[in-house]
């Protein structure tokens, strides 16, 4: 009596707050919007809380510590900066271009991939930077909990139910992508915003709805990520050409050319709301470095380990960047079982999905034509999450004959995969128990129609069942991916604590040397690093110090550098930090490239015995008393800003050099692509670097062949001896290398080579490799010393057979060098001023010469001297030349980003022309409202 009593009274709850809902929208949506929001808190606080228990922040200690979060501080000052000069002088002056963004890129192009664009990023204004790594967490969150709502937004629109949507969204926001990308790249969580909201545009456009909204999202995602909004325009309009049948059945000819028409149209007047920074961005793209590298030779099928874990990664989010809770795995079964004419795009955005899955060519279409990569795949998961929305509600009135179809399909899955693949059978137990306790519980809700409880009962009982289902699987399969029993993901985080870890020696020490306002660059030790060096000293050095404390670097690390110093780098042979356009590992220590690139201090976090020729301990006076700084060197033989050559050689002339000589002929002569008339063409210019003969001995682990060695076995070593010259740099020189790897699980071979004066690594990348870029030529430094060196020391990390054309030890004397740093120094820019976006400066000469400004060449850039523009030109492969005249000439360097001024106009005639058509159909409807009542009124 008691328990009917109780149900009646449910009932009477539940019937009340339908009845409530039902006379208010409004109240329906704003308890949908509490309740998702509680639920996502539960959610996030249990899927996180191995983070919390560990002590650690979403700060992931590869990209999220090197590019995302010096991005954000960047970004930060960058944005203040714009507000000050707008408070100050009432003028609102971008900052386009910044000498701290590498060795000096574009701040638009640079940083859009990553901040600038990013509403959510805008936030950053108003936080102290004490607190911005509490601010990094807290906007991944952020963008996690307004991906749900927009998923939401995108059900109710399609007339899905708020408890479907709701444990829909929870698929959705705590998926394989979000647990494994997007914590660690937190832009990529705009996508899973951005998506829902195109479709839903979509769904306006289709149905003869206002395409306001389309509109806008082209437009908030095109300035967001250039990167994201290409991936997003695929899948919005495969989503398009699907969905368009199911609105239109009969005249599929006519009105798909209305329906083309407004969809294109919308999309473009999106973009050109953008242009401004779209357009720059685009066009710049071109001249990134990174395009077009791509390690992938097989675009026709993926390894065979890949298929044998591809459905369990699909339906497990601790297993792969695709996957969400098995939840989903019986809807997508039910939903093929029962046929269903409304389900039929939804079927087809699935096969669909599962051939991009299947096919390693689509991956390196969708990643911009770069590599094979399958962060594309938020759109599947929005289409496996929507599907699981659709068929919940099914899931309480399962047949017999479906829930055998259930085990049939389960246990074939199970057995398969136990079969073809022993090796991973730990984590198959897993996901696969998951499934299992799904299946039971599916069964035993249903199992419920037989029992005497009321449908408002047994429809409380299932909801609330599923509910807590859909979190603990989420939690759960959340374990599995973070904890340390298993994947393990958090260990690569940093500690959830200040930013204490960026305190690098540079900044303490920069504060104590005087300050000669200057440009200069600063070098840093810990670029050089290996596994030889004292434990930790690497750690503490970002690529990206100068962004973040606001000097000059020989560093940076981001995915949009200007390709010219990736290609300065191979011109002369310098061995970058990790071999790729992404990143500028400073010039090797290299005494000819500090200058030439202006590096005026060298620091190194403990005490340096062997520096670069020419350098010198900084001293500082304190209470007047003359003070070593210890581990902050001095450049004697530093070059300034604007230095002068009175010569040139063209290109295909220093191409017949090797890469010392090339850098030693810079220290002479500029190289030059054309001839430049009435200056002097460099025709003597004698290479004085040369080749020593030298011995290769193996350990017992090393077979020598000709011009081959197979190593057998890792940390192997192979000493090469030699017979140096005294006040001399010296290089390894390795031409054409070609690496077999012997162990299927490696992709690069990492060589340590170490000197008495020197350490520093070789990293080949195979083709194995995504960033390979087919780098087949390395030097190494081996250091500056005043005795002879006589030999040196290569490690291997791996087991692998190394073919190489060419291998040589190159000396370099530094004999001449000081007397070619006095002739570059003869005339140089003086009085020199950096402000926003400009470069002054006065220089006098008696000759004409060529002005090397330690920039690298851009097309942004403008010249004038004396007031007339000049042209630039490009120079050493690098920096900026500008041909100067003899006496006195007044040098005005201005920046700005190519294409800028054109997407402003671009936008703002659109924005102009969009405001006059919306003022225009506000009117004319007005209009037809006021004929409306009218007409009304003459018949009354």
């Amino acid at each position: 009596m008691t328990s009917v009593t109780s149900e009646n009274k449910l009932h009477k709850i539940c019937e009340k707050a339908k009845r409530l809902d039902q006379k208010s929208p409004k109240r329906a949506k704003l308890n949908y919007f509490i309740f998702y929001t509680i639920s996502f808190c539960i959610c996030a606080s249990l899927v996180f809380s191995t983070f919390i228990l560990m002590h650690k922040s979403f700060l992931w200690s590869f990209d999220g510590y090197k590019q995302h979060y010096p991005s954000l501080v960047f970004f930060h000052d960058w944005l203040r900066g714009i507000l000050s000069r707008l408070v100050h002088t009432g003028k609102l002056t971008v900052t386009m271009w910044s000498s701290q963004i590498g060795l000096g890129g574009d701040v638009i192009n640079s940083l859009n991939y990553y901040v600038i664009g990013d509403p959510f990023q805008l936030l950053c204004i108003l936080c102290p930077a004490k607190y911005f790594l509490i601010l990094y967490n807290l906007l991944c969150l952020l963008r996690m909990y307004c991906a749900g709502l927009a998923f939401s937004a995108f059900c109710f629109r399609m007339k899905k139910g708020r408890f479907a949507t709701l444990i829909g969204s929870i698929c959705y926001v705590f998926c394989g992508y979000t647990m494994y990308f997007a914590i660690r790249h937190p832009f990529f969580e705009l996508s899973m915003v951005y998506l829902p909201l195109l479709l839903l545009g979509v769904e306006k456009i289709l149905s003869k709805e206002s395409p306001k909204l389309f509109v806008f999202m082209v437009f908030i995602s095109a300035i967001s990520n250039f990167y994201l909004f290409y991936m997003l325009s695929i899948f919005t309009f495969i989503y398009s050409a699907v969905r368009f049948f199911d609105y239109h059945k009969e005249q599929i000819f006519k009105n798909i050319g209305k329906c083309l028409v407004k969809f294109i149209a919308s999309y473009l007047i999106g973009i050109a709301l953008a242009a401004f920074i779209f357009l720059p961005v685009v066009i710049g793209f071109f001249g990134f470095g990174r395009v077009g590298t791509s390690g992938d030779k097989n675009l026709l099928y993926y390894s065979y380990s890949y298929y044998t874990s591809f459905a369990l990664n699909m339906f497990s989010p601790s297993m792969g960047s695709s996957g969400i809770a098995p939840l989903a795995f019986f809807a997508v079964i039910l939903m093929f079982i029962r046929k269903n004419k409304k389900d039929r795009s939804m079927k087809i955005l699935f096969f669909i999905g599962i051939v991009f899955l299947l096919i390693p060519v689509f991956g390196y279409v969708f990643n911009g034509f770069n590599y094979v990569s399958d962060r594309w795949t938020f759109a599947f998961i929005l289409i496996m999450s929507f599907i699981t929305v659709t068929m919940i509600p099914k899931l309480s009135n399962i047949s017999k004959k479906e829930f055998i179809t259930f085990l049939i399909v389960t246990f074939v899955f199970a057995s398969t995969f136990f079969i073809i693949d022993k090796n991973n059978q730990k984590y198959y137990v897993f996901v696969l128990s998951l499934m299992a306790v799904t299946f039971i519980v599916l069964l035993l809700l249903n199992l419920l129609r037989k029992t005497r409880l009321s449908i408002p009962t047994r429809n409380i009982i299932f909801k609330s069942t599923i509910f807590v289902m859909a979190i603990v699987l989420v939690y759960v399969s959340s374990i599995a991916l973070y904890s340390k029993g298993y994947k393990n993901y958090t260990s690569q985080f940093e500690k959830a604590k200040n930013t204490a870890w960026y305190k690098p020696t540079t900044k303490n020490d920069l504060a104590k040397v005087p300050k000669d306002n200057e440009f200069y660059r600063i070098d840093d030790k810990a670029l050089y690093e290996t596994d030889n060096n004292p434990k930790g000293t690497t750690k503490s050095f970002s690529y990206n110090l100068g962004m973040l404390y606001h000097y000059d670097t020989t560093s940076g690390f981001l995915s949009t550098f200007n390709s010219n110093i990736y290609n300065y780098f191979k011109l002369v042979g310098s061995t970058t930090a990790d071999q790729t356009p992404s990143f500028i590992g400073g010039f090797d220590k290299r005494t000819i490239l500090n200058a030439l690139g202006g590096v005026k201090y060298y620091t190194t976090s403990h005490e340096e015995t062997h520096l670069p020729f020419g350098y010198s301990q900084v001293t500082t006076v304190k209470d007047g008393v003359k003070q070593t700084i210890p581990g902050f060197y001095q450049n004697d033989y530093f070059l300034p800003l604007g230095y002068t050559y009175s010569s040139y050689m063209l290109t295909d002339d220093f191409m017949k050099m090797n890469e010392v000589e090339r850098q030693n002929a810079m220290m002479q002569t500029v190289m030059l692509d054309k001839p430049v008339l009435g200056y002097t063409k460099d025709t003597s210019y004698k290479p004085q670097t040369y080749s020593v003969p030298c011995s290769l001995v193996p350990d017992d682990n090393i077979k020598l062949g000709k011009n081959s060695f197979t190593i057998s076995k890792k940390k192997s070593t192979l000493t090469i001896n030699f017979k140096g010259k005294p006040n001399s740099e010296m290089y390894l020189k390795f031409s054409g290398v070609d690496v077999a790897l012997k162990q299927k699980s490696d992709i690069d071979l990492n060589i340590n080579v170490a000197s008495a004066d020197n350490a520093r690594s070789i990293l080949y990348r195979t083709s194995r490799d995504n960033f390979c870029c087919g780098l087949r030529d390395f030097i190494v430094n081996l250091g500056y010393s005043t005795d002879a060196q006589t030999s040196c020391t290569l490690t291997f990390n791996t087991t692998a057979k190394v073919t190489y054309d060419n291998l040589s030890i190159i000396c370099n004397p530094m004999d001449s060098f000081p007397n070619e740093v006095s002739a570059l120094k003869q005339n140089t820019l003086q009085n020199v001023k950096i402000t926003t976006n400009k470069i002054t400066g006065d220089i006098s000469l008696d000759k004409p010469k060529l002005m090397c400004v330690q920039m690298p060449y851009s097309n942004g850039w403008t010249a004038h001297v004396n007031g007339k523009k000049t042209d630039i030109i490009q120079g050493n492969g690098l920096y900026m030349i500008i041909p100067l005249q003899a006496g006195y000439s007044k040098i005005s360097l201005t920046y700005e980003t190519p294409f800028f001024n054109a997407g402003l106009i671009i936008s703002g005639i659109t924005l102009f022309l969009c405001i006059i058509a919306l003022c225009m159909l506000r009117m004319h409807k007005r209009e037809k409202e006021i004929e409306k009542v009218a007409s009304v009124t003459i018949i009354r």
